[in-house]
């Protein structure tokens, strides 16, 4: 794996604050202007654009009705982040942003088939000149990665899945990266209050993959996940240089 994977803590969402919505090329750009590494959320728009966006729903962030996927992408290029000026930016406006400066790591949100994003996401990162990875919560999304774009990087994502609606052999299966067998991840994202696992001890310090920790929402937080794995995500505050 590149250095950068274990470099500087990542800017989770860009480094959003007031003024500055998650996700939005302002706080992409300012934690590049910081030379931050940043981690950023993609979706599909209905009509299968590659849009930056977190949620599911549409209303915590610009205040309209219904879901994400079921817009198509001109209309959700009239929505506005938070009461800011700022909009919902297309994968490739950030990568045009960052523009080689630090890290991408690209979370690809998909809890269903794949096909849909996945040839939009490879396409946008095959065509950009810099550093990128991708992580998902989705093993066959890795697996589609693994498959047919090898070259780009690819990080499993997991927690305890003790708020998500699904079955329980399910949880636990994702939840011990049971599935890498299929998605040969090259490196592993665990959130950071679950750390260490069983199976992160195994796959981190036994076979020797890569392991981030997220998400630190403070300076203790990031000192203590830094602690439990070679580098971290963080949000709501600039942490010390460190590495």
């Amino acid at each position: 794996m590149p250095d950068w994977i274990k470099g500087r803590p990542f800017a989770h969402r860009g480094l959003f604050g007031p003024g500055v919505p998650e996700n939005s090329l302002a706080a992409v750009g300012r934690a590049a202007d910081l030379g931050f590494p940043v981690e950023i959320d993609v979706q599909a728009s209905r009509d299968g654009r590659v849009v930056v966006f977190h949620d599911w729903k549409l209303d915590r962030l610009t205040g309209a009705a219904g879901r994400m996927d079921a817009a198509d992408f001109a209309d959700l290029r009239r929505l506005r982040l938070q009461g800011t000026n700022e909009g919902i930016p297309l994968l490739e406006e950030v990568l045009e942003l960052v523009n080689g400066r630090v890290a991408i790591l690209v979370e690809i949100k998909n809890r269903r088939y794949v096909g849909k994003i996945e040839p939009g996401v490879a396409a946008a990162l095959t065509a950009y000149n810099g550093s990128v990875a991708v992580q998902s919560f989705n093993p066959y999304t890795l697996g589609w990665f693994r498959i047919k774009y090898p070259h780009i990087r690819r990080g499993q994502l997991s927690c305890a899945f003790d708020t998500d609606d699904m079955a329980g052999w399910k949880k636990v299966i994702l939840s011990v990266y049971g599935m890498n067998w299929m998605t040969r991840p090259n490196f592993l994202s665990h959130q950071w209050q679950r750390l260490p696992t069983p199976a992160t001890t195994f796959l981190h310090r036994v076979m020797g993959l890569p392991l981030l920790a997220w998400t630190a929402k403070s300076p203790a937080e990031l000192e203590r996940a830094l602690q439990l794995a070679d580098n971290a995500i963080f949000e709501g505050f600039l942490p010390e240089p460190h590495g």
